[in-house]
């Protein structure tokens, strides 16, 4: 599901991405906002986790406030 989110991301890189989007593209199915928010949410931490590769590395996918998220 990580490598789905992350192509799915840069596939649509430079533009936000909603949260019920980006389930709907990856999984298949409709989602409510908060439920896709908390799924979205740890699935995010890992893949940022994985991309670090140094503390202070700048985060490569960005949680757009009241939106979703994009990747640089």
């Amino acid at each position: 599901t990580e490598f789905h989110i992350l192509s799915y991301l840069i596939e649509k890189s430079g533009r936000a991405c909603r949260g019920r989007e980006i389930l709907k593209a990856v999984r298949g199915y409709e989602a409510e906002e908060y439920e896709a928010r908390e799924i979205l949410r740890v699935h995010i931490q890992h893949l940022r986790q994985k991309m670090k590769t140094k503390k202070g590395d700048p985060e490569h996918i960005e949680n757009v406030h009241g939106v979703g998220y994009m990747i640089k």
